[in-house]
C-alpha cells in the first residue's frame, strides 16, 4: 500500500505558533477587560446602594427632627418619651369630650275641654289666705262685710287670680297661653292633643268658673273643710256666694290680671326655649 504524507515546513509551523500566541494574548486581554467591566459595574451598584441608604437615613433623621420640634413647640415643658411596644390588648382611648346625658321630661297637660279647665286643691287655698295680705284681711272681716258686694268684689277677684297662679305653678296645669300675635286670643290645649284659638274674655271666664267650682267642692267636702282654718273657711264660703251672684262682674274684674299672668307665663316659656305652638287664627 502506498501512503502519501505531506510534511509542514518549518516556517509554517513557526507562523502557526505565533498566530496561536497572538490569539491567546487577545483572548487574555478580552478576559481582563471583561473582568474590569464587571468589577466596575459591581462597584457602581454598591455605590448607588450606599447612596440610597445614606439618603434614606438622612430623610429618617430629618423626619424625626421635625417630629421632635413639633412636640417641643406644642409641649415645651414636657419631653416626648417612647413607650415600649406591648403585645397586650391596646388600652381604651379616653374620650375627648365628656359624654352628655340629655334628660327628657314628658309633661301631660290637663285638657282645657275636660270637666274643668283648671283645678285647685285645699293646700293652695290655705296658702292663699296665709300668704296674700288682701285675702288674709278679707278673712278677718265680719260676715256681713264679706258678703257686701262693694267690699267683696275686688277681694273675690283677687282670690280668683291668686288661685289661678298657684294652680299654674304646676307645669301640667298650663293648658292655656296668651296668643303671641293677638292679645285678645288665647291658645288652649284640647283632649285631642291639638291647640285651638279661643277668645280671651271667654277663656278668663272659664278659668274663674273652674276656680269657683273648686271652692264649692271644698266647702261641701267634710274632709277638706276640716283642713281649712275657720276664718279661711268662712271667707271662702262668702266668696263663693258672691261669685255665684255676680260671675260676670267678678270674672271681669279678674280678667285684666289674668291676661297679664298668661302673658308672663308665655314669655317665660319662650325664654326657656319652648317654641310656642302657632295656630292659624
Amino acid at each position: 500500500m502506498r501512503q502519501n504524507c505531506k510534511l509542514a515546513k518549518t516556517g509554517d509551523v513557526e507562523r502557526l505558533i505565533e498566530l496561536t500566541k497572538a490569539q491567546n494574548e487577545k483572548i487574555t486581554q478580552l478576559t481582563k477587560m471583561l473582568e474590569r467591566t464587571v468589577v466596575a459595574a459591581v462597584e457602581a451598584s454598591n455605590t448607588l446602594v450606599c447612596n440610597s441608604l445614606a439618603m434614606s437615613k438622612a430623610a429618617a433623621e430629618s423626619s424625626n427632627n421635625m417630629i421632635c420640634n413639633s412636640l417641643a413647640v406644642s409641649a415645651p415643658m414636657s419631653s416626648p418619651t417612647i413607650s415600649p411596644v406591648s403585645t397586650s390588648a391596646p388600652a381604651p382611648v379616653p374620650a375627648l369630650v365628656a359624654p352628655i346625658t340629655i334628660m327628657q321630661q314628658n309633661i301631660v297637660l290637663c285638657p282645657w275641654d275636660g270637666r274643668y279647665p283648671i283645678d285647685v286643691n285645699t293646700a293652695q287655698i290655705i296658702a292663699a289666705f296665709e300668704e296674700n295680705s288682701l285675702l288674709k284681711a278679707y278673712s278677718q272681716l265680719q260676715l256681713r262685710q264679706q258678703l257686701d258686694r262693694t267690699m267683696a268684689r275686688p277681694r273675690v277677684a283677687e282670690l280668683l287670680v291668686d288661685l289661678v297662679k298657684r294652680s299654674h305653678a304646676n307645669p301640667s296645669a298650663r293648658n292655656v297661653f296668651l296668643s303671641p300675635y293677638n292679645p285678645d286670643k288665647v291658645l288652649v290645649h284640647m283632649k285631642s292633643g291639638q291647640w285651638m284659638v279661643k277668645p280671651s274674655h271667654s277663656a278668663m271666664r272659664l278659668l274663674c268658673d273652674g276656680v269657683a267650682a273648686a271652692i264649692h267642692r271644698v266647702t261641701l267636702s267634710p274632709e277638706e273643710r276640716q283642713a281649712l282654718p275657720k276664718e279661711a273657711l268662712v271667707a271662702l264660703s262668702s266668696a263663693g256666694f258672691v261669685y255665684r251672684d255676680e260671675p260676670e262682674v267678678c270674672s271681669g274684674m279678674a280678667g285684666k290680671k289674668l291676661v297679664e299672668h298668661l302673658a308672663i307665663m308665655r314669655d317665660e316659656a319662650a325664654k326657656s326655649g319652648i317654641n310656642m305652638i302657632t295656630v292659624d287664627e
